[in-house]
């Protein structure tokens, strides 16, 4: 008996083969003279958006924002992100600050010109496609619709896609120029102002700096993720609360909701106030409540999951929701990216400032200055229970003072 006879007649109930039958160079029905079907030939085109933000964060949030409306999917590292639009288009892109040179390699109207100045940040893309027929005009409709998100500059195969509509581009460049950056103090504080700057804020700002000490660090990753779980839950019970002569949507949320109940266990983790008010949701409490999602932001801001706009601006509940895996904890801390020190003091020292300049708004010395005094109270208090200022404080027991 050969040696394949001796595997193959072990266990007569999977398979019994001869050595020739292994030996055998080709089946019967499959003809010598068969070739491999010859890949798929894959198209590709350069694009590259052109447009302004306050800084790299908010690049971030932008691109991500208008990418979500444009694409099927994506998936992120860091500042590059890899994009499906189409059955059989997708894209690789990256972010990165700008200069004002895009060496276009044509020559550009005035209004273009003008526009290309004020702007700060490139996302350049590489799409790719299988459909020769139909890639060029659908990808000259996607990189127009992200264009129009950005509110920028377009270019696709080195030919123009024109403007964002409603580019006030004379405006753009003109405030850029009176921003002088020269005066400002080092470390996080001239970063502060520097940022409120490019916001039209030139207001003096608190004279106490954000300043964390080796006391103040963050906590567990997975208790963040559990407290920015139950911060979502808490807000979208508040916001399916109807009020007075309001009518919602049934099941506004519900899928949401049984998402963060089943796979994050979120009952568990909720303060006594959340509790309580759960129980019982209704107009009492429902603001309070809703405001949570601010400070549901800033914990996936710090996880580096969310990239937080500019506060005057709110977060989408659905959005951020959305940054948490049906997979559960496991898988969502599993894409986490905590931020760095440093970019946690940047960001507290912001935000102490930005608290301060709506105190004073609320007292009348200020006016008409982009900020939203809300969102400003929730993420301080985020900060201040993330980074354990005033001890290691419950969530409930925590304030934020300037």
């Amino acid at each position: 008996m050969g040696l394949f006879d001796k595997i193959f007649r072990r266990n007569k109930n999977i398979i019994e083969l001869k050595e020739e039958d292994l030996l055998d160079p080709m089946p019967e029905n499959e003809p010598e003279n068969a070739t491999p079907d010859e890949p798929e030939k894959v198209y590709h085109l350069d694009g590259a958006m052109y447009f302004g933000a306050a800084s790299m964060d908010e690049a971030r949030m932008k691109t991500r924002l208008a990418l979500r409306n444009a694409a099927r999917g994506f998936s992120e590292d860091e500042d590059e992100f890899d994009i499906s639009f189409r059955e059989h288009i997708s894209a690789i892109s990256s972010i990165s600050s700008f200069d004002g040179d895009a060496g276009l390699g044509y020559k550009l109207t005035d209004d273009e010109a003008n526009a290309l100045e004020g702007f700060g940040y490139q996302l350049k893309l590489t799409f790719s496609g299988s459909d020769e027929d139909t890639f060029r005009e659908e990808t000259g409709r996607l990189i127009t619709a992200i264009k129009e998100d950005l509110g920028g500059f377009g270019i696709l195969d080195g030919e123009s896609v024109g403007l964002a509509e409603n580019i006030e581009t004379t405006e753009k460049t003109a405030q850029a120029e009176t921003i002088d950056l020269s005066d400002l103090p080092e470390g996080s504080r001239g970063k502060t102002i520097a940022g409120l700057r490019t916001h039209g804020i030139f207001e003096p700002v608190s004279a106490r700096e954000g300043l964390l000490g080796d006391e103040n660090y963050p906590r567990n990753e997975n208790d963040v993720l559990k407290r920015a779980a139950g911060l979502l839950f808490t807000a979208l019970t508040a916001m399916s609360a109807p009020v007075p002569g309001q009518t919602l949507p049934v099941g506004r949320y519900s899928a949401l909701l049984a998402k963060l109940s089943d796979r994050y266990a979120v009952k568990d983790t909720l303060t006594a106030k959340e509790t309580e008010y759960i129980k019982q949701p209704g107009v009492a409490g429902k603001a309070t409540m809703s405001l949570k999602t601010e400070a549901a932001a800033l914990l996936l801001w710090y996880l580096g999951l969310w990239e937080l706009p500019w506060a005057d601006t709110s977060s989408d509940i659905s959005e951020l929701a959305g940054m948490l895996s049906p997979a559960g904890m496991e898988e969502t801390l599993s894409r986490a990216r905590p931020r760095s020190r440093g970019e946690i003091e940047d960001m507290y020292d912001l935000t102490v400032c930005q608290h301060w300049l709506t105190v004073r708004m609320s007292l009348n010395e200020l006016s008409g200055i982009a900020l939203d005094p809300d969102i400003i109270y929730a993420r301080h208090y985020a900060l201040n229970w993330l980074m354990r200022v005033g001890g290691k404080k419950k969530w409930d027991s925590v304030v934020p003072t300037t």
